[in-house]
């Protein structure tokens, strides 16, 4: 067993330290982290695991930057998120987020772009008060 480099297809994320990650199917999902001088970021992106394929996702609502955050399984296509650290605000989040990954569709017209369905009806990512799910 020996480790190699994959090299994706397109351009992908910046480089980043200390960002959120989770598997669904054959997809990656990667959001936030810390870029040059701890500057939280708040993008979201998919790696397609059979084409090597970075896409970018695009919401109506997303979190604050951040980074020291982590996703989690609540169903197969939910995923939640909590807490996190923001730079250089210094600000500590005591929130949860839930991603559904049956609300995205892949809009051939737009080769790397991953649109939310929930674009239309105003929301992306889902804020729960207290982390209060289920």
């Amino acid at each position: 067993m020996k480790w190699q480099v994959e090299r994706t297809r397109n351009k992908g994320p910046m480089p980043r330290a200390y960002f959120a990650m989770f598997r669904h199917e054959h997809y990656l999902g990667v959001f936030g982290g810390s870029i040059e001088q701890s500057r939280s970021i708040g993008d979201f992106w998919m790696l397609d695991l059979l084409t090597l394929d970075w896409k970018v996702a695009y919401f109506t609502e997303v979190p604050q930057a951040r980074h020291f955050t982590n996703f989690t399984d609540a169903t197969h296509a939910r995923k939640l998120m909590f807490g996190g650290y923001s730079m250089p605000d210094n600000i500590l989040y005591n929130d949860c987020f839930e991603f559904n990954l049956d609300n995205f569709f892949f809009d051939p017209q737009y080769k790397d772009v991953i649109i939310s369905r929930a674009i239309r009806a105003g929301g992306g990512f889902r804020f729960y008060t207290g982390c209060r799910v289920f």
